[in-house]
């Protein structure tokens, strides 16, 4: 009995031993490959790392299955995109700061900041952006100047906002009295085209008024304040400056309304080779929308803080342009008519559709009862 004692607890011995080899052995495999994994991290094309551990090669096998593997084992997926002064991918970006909204679709959401919408064109072309956002009129231009060789794809539309309102000094009544002067705009912007609109509707004889052109609206402010030129497009602290500062007022009635569509683009390579990715930025841009739409004054609150913009005329934009992502017929209508506007007044000379510039794909996918575009 005693030697069979001895021998069990010599056999037990052996087996702790053994035991203990093992896991150190194991500890230094999956050392091993925590470091490769952290080697060939996730890049901007929406590519995620291959973890080959046991415990998690189920969830490794369906990252597989995806072309873009989107935010495998904690790992986030950097998506870049830009935003203007103002408008919902400004908003969108201070409400993920706080919210952090991207990381539940495994987005890391990179921003830059440019100063009209055609620039995000070029930052799209350089490389420096994978989305951009872009109001009709300067998609029209861009598409219509570059259609032969572009990649350029409309891949979601979040806004149909009105016009802004044309403002003008006590001596003009009414939009007759602009003939014979100069006005102002934002030149190569969407403000040739409502000026167009507004002249047609008002019947102003368009050949009597002169465009003077600028880069910015503070530009126009300077303008105003000299006393040379007689209206401007204005909304939010620009128009309340021309009111209270200098005493001009709105001359466009509330009927005239023109629709601007703000247009999200993105390179059509990058929109294929990151189809998934692209459906979880859609979906998380959207619940970003949803937030700010359920949460104005919250939000305004913020994007005063971040940009020193009155939070009351914040809130006022926000409610003037309560968004969605989507496609609506009347969007593709509203860039044809934009379209013709800009082939007739010799803006560029290529004829093209707007139907071959749309992949709407992720949106589909993401929300398919928001297109109403007929393909």
């Amino acid at each position: 009995m005693r030697k069979r004692r001895g021998e069990l607890r010599v056999a037990k011995k052996l087996l702790s031993w053994l035991l203990i080899f093992v896991l150190a052995a194991s500890a230094t495999a999956c050392g091993k490959e925590t470091e490769s994994t952290s080697n060939s991290a996730a890049d901007n094309s929406g590519g995620a790392s291959e973890d080959s551990t046991a415990a998690e090669s189920s969830e490794a096998s369906d990252a597989e299955d995806s072309d873009d593997a989107v935010a495998q084992d904690g790992e986030l997926t950097t998506v870049r995109m830009s935003i203007l002064s103002t408008g919902s991918q400004l908003w969108i970006k201070v409400i993920n700061d706080h919210t952090k909204i991207f990381e539940k679709y495994g987005i890391d959401l990179q921003t830059s900041e440019y100063s009209m919408g055609i620039n995000t064109a070029d930052a799209l072309v350089t490389g420096e952006i994978d989305i951009g956002i872009l109001a009709d009129y300067a998609a029209a231009n861009r598409f219509g100047n570059t259609a032969v060789n572009t990649d350029f794809r409309i891949i979601a539309q979040s806004s149909n906002s009105t016009t802004s309102n044309i403002y003008a000094p006590a001596e003009i009544e009414n939009p007759k009295d602009l003939e014979g002067k100069h006005v102002t705009t934002i030149s190569a912007t969407i403000f040739d085209y409502w000026y167009a609109k507004f002249f047609e509707t008002y019947e102003v004889d368009a050949s009597t008024v002169t465009l003077d052109g600028v880069t910015a609206a503070a530009e126009g402010l300077a303008i105003a304040k000299a006393g040379t030129s007689y209206a401007q497009w204005a909304s939010g602290d620009t128009a309340k400056k021309l009111q209270d500062d200098y005493g001009w007022h709105q001359i466009n009635d509330d009927s005239f309304n023109i629709k601007t569509y703000t247009i999200w683009i993105a390179n059509n390579t990058w929109a294929t080779a990151n189809h998934d990715t692209l459906v979880k930025f859609l979906e998380a841009s959207d619940e970003a929308l949803q937030y700010l739409n359920d949460n104005q004054d919250e939000v305004a609150g913020w994007v005063s803080e971040e940009t020193g913009e009155d939070e009351a005329l914040v809130k006022a934009s926000i409610a003037a342009n309560v968004d969605k992502l989507q496609f609506e017929q009347g969007c593709y209508d509203a860039l044809q008519a934009v379209n013709a506007y800009c082939l007739e007044n010799g803006n560029y000379t290529t004829e093209y559709d707007f139907k071959d510039f749309i992949n709407i794909d992720a949106l589909k996918e993401a929300f398919p009862d928001r297109v109403t575009y007929q393909e």
